[in-house]
């Protein structure tokens, strides 16, 4: 079994539409994302830690346990007091950290290169804040030579523009029709 089939099989297990819907809609950047990480790293992967930074519904971090790597999932108190994401986490191994406050990250102030690989995935944009402390200490719990892997949505491609405009009439028609 895939790493991807491993992910969609937790989601057939689960009654979250809105889920599903997330994985359908970003399932090509699990799979670059799947691509990267099995060209990077060797075979032996047991030793290699990584912080999943938004980790909301674990598909990277599933993903990451699937292929050997030592995983902390990283979100905000909403997303890890939902029980399907805590019962994934107990499943695969996945050690939850909850930060709800990104510009501080209280809970890594004396913690440093801990980890090998940290990774942002569809985040990025969330960081509205000024980053410097927040990179400082991305930049401390980051093992010398270890990487970070970034992907932010496109909203200029097509789907994500279909997305939006759809997003954007509902919106109308449900203020309008109410």
């Amino acid at each position: 079994m895939t790493t991807i089939e491993i992910v969609e099989a937790e989601l057939q297990k689960s009654s979250q539409q809105s889920e599903q819907d997330y994985f359908s809609f970003h399932q090509k950047r699990y799979l670059r994302f799947n691509s990267f990480i099995r060209e990077y790293y060797g075979l032996e992967k047991s030793e290699i830690s990584v912080l999943d930074i938004g980790s909301h519904y674990l598909h990277n971090s599933i993903i990451l346990k699937s292929l050997g790597f030592q995983v902390d999932g990283m979100d905000v108190s909403n997303f890890w007091n939902l029980d399907f994401v805590k019962q994934r986490a107990g499943k695969y191994g996945i050690k939850p950290i909850i930060e709800d406050n990104l510009s501080q990250l209280q809970g890594f102030q004396n913690v440093e290169n801990k980890y090998d690989l940290i990774v942002f995935s569809e985040i990025l944009e969330h960081i509205t804040f000024n980053p410097i402390h927040f990179w400082k200490t991305i930049y401390q719990i980051l093992k010398p030579g270890g990487r970070i892997y970034i992907s932010t949505p496109n909203a200029f491609a097509l789907p994500s523009m279909i997305r939006n405009l759809k997003n954007i009439l509902l919106r109308l028609y449900v203020e309008y029709s109410g």
